[in-house]
């Protein structure tokens, strides 16, 4: 999905960061994160919620910030912040103190849990400007 279609099809937008990981993923099993959301993007996120996800220390995917996502890999190919099962589920990889920029959709996508290190991220920039630019306003302008 491009970052245009991403962003229309999202319920919210927000920027969370991990407080807790409550467990350890094995493999193929992930565990539960406690976030808490720094800033909302778009529409209504909790102030405090919970995902299901890999532990980067645990996860064999390269994953982080992609220099501040500025690598071209993040660009031109499917390198993201996530992991999938054996059942080709996608789940975010994190880790406690980081901040993440979540876009939750009906059906998770590989870019919806990208690892924000500053406010200069490429990626935080382009989703803040589609927001701006695709998300319809409460009177529908």
């Amino acid at each position: 999905m491009s970052a245009r279609d991403l962003v229309s099809a999202s319920k919210w937008i927000a920027l969370a960061r991990v407080e807790k990981k409550n467990g350890e993923s094995d493999g193929d099993v992930t565990v539960e994160f406690e976030f808490r959301t720094i800033e909302i993007l778009y529409g209504r996120a909790a102030s405090t919620f919970k995902l299901h996800g890999y532990s980067k220390g645990e996860n064999p995917f390269p994953v982080g910030d992609f220099d501040g996502h500025t690598d071209p890999a993040f660009w031109a190919e499917s390198s993201s912040n996530t992991g999938t099962t054996t059942l080709c589920s996608i789940f975010g990889v994190f880790e406690v103190g980081e901040t993440y920029l979540l876009i939750a959709t009906e059906e998770p996508d590989f870019r919806a849990f990208e690892n924000i290190q500053s406010n200069d991220d490429l990626w935080l920039k382009v989703i803040r400007l589609l927001v701006e630019r695709t998300v319809p306003t409460a009177d529908g302008v």
